[in-house]
């Protein structure tokens, strides 16, 4: 047992010497951006962040003339709490700003880290329309949140018109962690 101990012990030592010798050729490199830079660039994400956030706001409220005058200033891509603005908008059911974000370059593709989506979104709140407007954009069928993909949402949701439409797409109804009969029932 002590000549395992003193193995690890080694092993634990030499990672450390390791992290030292990278952490010092870190310190090595000359700086190439300017601090004002490095400001300026955390000065703009900020006031994306706020502006992002007011279109969050505008969207949700259905407000497409507020929507419009802020997607100037806002960061269309950025997710605030696991949510893009298209994202929000199709969890609203506003299909309008749907495609006014797809018009500005919003992604109806985007996936949250924790694999939600716009599709499942709009299911999820059941606003069929914006779930078949998606869909016929090919989206992303089978990225899964909370261990569902889009057509298990719609089989849970008990959406069968939209179960069928992603099944004639290629959804999958068969994933690692169960399938859309199951969820069904």
């Amino acid at each position: 047992a002590s000549e395992d101990e003193s193995s690890v012990q080694g092993n634990e030592e030499e990672a450390e010497e390791e992290e030292a010798e990278e952490a010092e050729e870190e310190e090595d490199l000359p700086l190439l951006i300017s601090e004002e830079s490095i400001a300026a660039v955390e000065l703009k994400s900020s006031l994306s962040l706020k502006e992002t956030k007011k279109l969050n706001k505008a969207i949700r409220s259905g407000n497409k003339a507020s929507c419009r005058r802020l997607i100037e200033g806002a960061d269309i891509h950025r997710q605030v709490a696991g949510r893009s603005p298209i994202m929000i908008a199709a969890g609203a059911g506003q299909l309008a700003i749907v495609k006014i974000l797809e018009s500005k370059g919003g992604r109806s593709n985007d996936v949250s880290k924790s694999g939600c989506t716009a599709l499942i979104l709009a299911i999820k709140s059941n606003h069929i329309h914006v779930a078949k407007y998606l869909i016929s954009k090919d989206v992303s069928l089978d990225s899964l949140y909370e261990n569902r993909n889009a057509i298990m949402w719609a089989a849970y949701k008990g959406q069968l018109d939209i179960v069928q439409l992603l099944w004639s797409k290629g959804a999958s109804i068969k994933i690692k962690k169960g399938s859309a009969v199951l969820w069904a029932c």
